[in-house]
């Protein structure tokens, strides 16, 4: 009976007659592999407790989680409901209204809550097709080389110009 290992980077082979020590070696070589990713993270999260800005940073993400999780349970009104009277309108923040109404009577903290879900979605949506599209170009690039990989380049480099180019022509035109 044979076991191969690898052990801090080497490969070792134990080989045993009797077929429990042999099992008994392997399953200590698993609790090694699982136990030492469960070590690694006990790891990292006590250097990252010691990082201010990195738990003030994840309790902000959970925060905001929290908060458009919890959206229709939290809002006081009905964030799409007018009241076009001018008594209304435009009032300050008061014990009804937290963020007080807007131009059309409705409350600003109902409509705030219930954006949160759709900037969270959207936010979410679009990392995620930003990271498709780019491990799919960087596979692309990869696999291709040489010209097809310059040339792949070079259309990237096009595309990430374009927003600070249309910046500058919007300035130029502004301001001559």
């Amino acid at each position: 009976y044979q076991i191969h290992a690898s052990q801090s980077g080497r490969s070792q082979r134990f080989a045993y007659s009797d077929d429990t020590s042999a099992r008994l070696k392997c399953q200590v070589m698993m609790k090694r592999k699982t136990g030492g990713y469960l070590q690694r993270l006990v790891a990292f999260w006590r250097r990252f407790r010691k990082s201010r800005s990195g738990l003030f940073g994840l309790f902000a993400v959970v925060f905001l989680l929290f908060i458009a999780a919890m959206a229709p349970q939290l809002r006081t009104h009905d964030p799409s409901r007018q009241e076009l009277s001018p008594v209304h309108m435009f009032n300050p923040p008061s014990r009804d209204h937290l963020m007080g109404t807007d131009q059309l009577g409705r409350d600003v903290f109902s409509r705030v809550l219930s954006a949160a879900r759709v900037t969270l979605f959207v936010g979410v949506f679009a990392a995620a097709i930003a990271s498709i599209v780019g491990v799919s170009l960087g596979a692309i690039s990869g696999y291709v080389g040489g010209r097809g990989d310059e040339v792949l380049m070079r259309v990237v480099d096009v595309f990430l110009t374009i927003p600070s180019f249309l910046l500058a022509v919007i300035l130029i035109t502004a301001y001559g």
